[in-house]
């Protein structure tokens, strides 16, 4: 199935946390990086979770809006997700 590599290249290629290819509208194709303390670990194995099947309440919205926009199924684009933005921190006052 070439979804599922195109899943996972655009994940390694982008360093993203998520990549969603939509086959249609009910089907999807996932891949997914582990994250470690909200980031992306560049140590050691690097471990995706594939997942096959139906789109969950976040995937359906953008469904919804693509059909409204008038886009056909499959998508060729890759829905990416990256991990959060660390917050900085304040600085105290000084006294």
């Amino acid at each position: 199935m070439p979804t599922i590599g195109t899943a996972i290249e655009n994940l390694l290629r982008a360093n993203a946390w998520k990549a969603t290819k939509f086959v249609s509208e009910r089907m999807i194709v996932r891949a997914s990086r582990r994250l470690f303390h909200k980031k992306l670990s560049n140590v050691g194995n690097l471990e995706i979770t594939l997942t096959i099947g139906h789109p969950n309440y976040e995937e359906r919205d953008y469904v919804r809006m693509c059909k409204k926009a008038h886009m056909h199924f499959p998508l060729r684009n890759v829905w990416l997700k990256f991990p959060p933005k660390p917050v900085p921190k304040k600085k105290g006052k000084k006294k």
